[in-house]
């Protein structure tokens, strides 16, 4: 994410390693930081699964699958992990 700095581009970091891990690394942390779909990317059922276990460990947030795939994007799924503002 160029020109982006501070906490919102940390918490997209962060999501987008979370992605690279649920994917088995088979989706890059950089392109998952990109902002591009995560399903075009190769994020497949599994992957979404794996990474709601991840988000919930991590953040204490549950979101199912469903929502995650509609979301589809890092940064996406980090603005929802933050919560309203």
């Amino acid at each position: 994410m160029l020109g982006v700095s501070g906490p919102a581009h940390e918490a997209v970091e962060q999501v987008a390693r979370l992605v690279a891990t649920a994917s088995d690394g088979l989706v890059p942390v950089e392109d998952a930081a990109a902002g591009g779909s995560l399903r075009a990317l190769g994020l497949g059922s599994l992957g979404f699964l794996r990474l709601a276990d991840a988000l919930e460990a991590a953040y204490g947030v549950e979101l199912d699958v469903v929502e995650l795939s509609d979301l589809d994007s890092a940064p996406l799924i980090a603005d929802r992990i933050a919560g309203p503002r």
